[in-house]
């Protein structure tokens, strides 16, 4: 569990990442890994603006994703 803001990130071993709102507990998105089951995630401030979260995933990758208004773009 993370917390982004107003918003709790939970990765799971199903190989989703799911965004929840921590006041209204709706679900803002759900998207996969591309990479399997997640075993460890993390947020990393790049800039006072840049927030990356980071998915260790099954297949050995580490995927990045911009968290740029709650989108979570695949960076790399």
């Amino acid at each position: 569990v993370l917390f982004l803001g107003e918003a709790v990130v939970v990765c799971g071993l199903d190989g989703y990442t799911r965004v929840w709102e921590s006041r209204s507990n709706e679900l803002i998105t759900s998207f996969p890994s591309g990479g399997g089951a997640i075993w460890e995630a993390s947020l990393h401030q790049l800039t006072t603006k840049k927030i990356v979260l980071a998915l260790a995933c099954e297949d050995g990758t580490i995927r990045l994703f911009n968290t740029k208004k709650l989108r979570f773009k695949l960076l790399c």
